[in-house]
């Protein structure tokens, strides 16, 4: 009698746990999701000083981004860009590499669907004109991630409360169930 009481309590705190901690594990995607947003915003405004000044070809601009993100997803991403663009037998156009990257680098790493699809229209960035409409496309894009990462920032406290709070009532409701 004494093993199935034993037996009984520890799977209620094992449940409580692993829901509580679920809790805990989307609230940190969220915060990631808002630092992996910032890099993604320092990136465009790196590659917008870089067409600015007309330093280096679009690749070098890749690479160098790389080089320079602390977020490895990030850095992966503009890597892969840089060797697409760099390799010479290379057929697809830059929109066409620019989403394909985003779909296998960026998507499912904390960001939404609405990020990915902001993240893709960088690739639409109009390579045929001035480098002024250019810095002017990626500087629209720029606000746009800035609106993103303010409402994500505002709604992040009440998320972590509610993902805390609802994992807790979940493991509550389970063992309560359960037992």
């Amino acid at each position: 009698m004494n093993e199935v009481i034993i037996l009984k309590i520890s799977g209620a705190v094992l449940i409580l746990a692993a829901s509580s901690l679920f809790g805990l594990y989307l609230g940190t995607v969220n915060r990631l999701r808002i630092k992996r947003l910032r890099e993604l915003e320092n990136s465009w405004t790196l590659a917008a000083g870089e067409i600015r000044f007309g330093i280096s070809s679009l690749p070098e601009v890749f690479r160098n981004i790389a080089v320079q993100n602390r977020d490895e997803y990030i850095k992966n991403f503009y890597e892969t860009m840089y060797e697409s663009m760099a390799s010479l037998d290379t057929k697809e156009s830059f929109d066409v590499l620019w989403e394909k990257a985003v779909r296998e680098k960026l998507s499912g790493n904390c960001l939404t669907g609405d990020d990915c699809r902001l993240a893709a229209e960088f690739g639409s960035i109009p390579l045929h004109l001035d480098t002024a409409m250019q810095l002017q496309f990626i500087e629209r894009l720029v606000q746009q991630l800035e609106t993103v990462i303010n409402q994500a920032q505002d709604e992040i406290s009440v998320k972590c409360r509610i993902y805390r709070c609802v994992g807790v009532a979940a493991g509550i409701f389970l063992v309560l169930v359960l037992i």
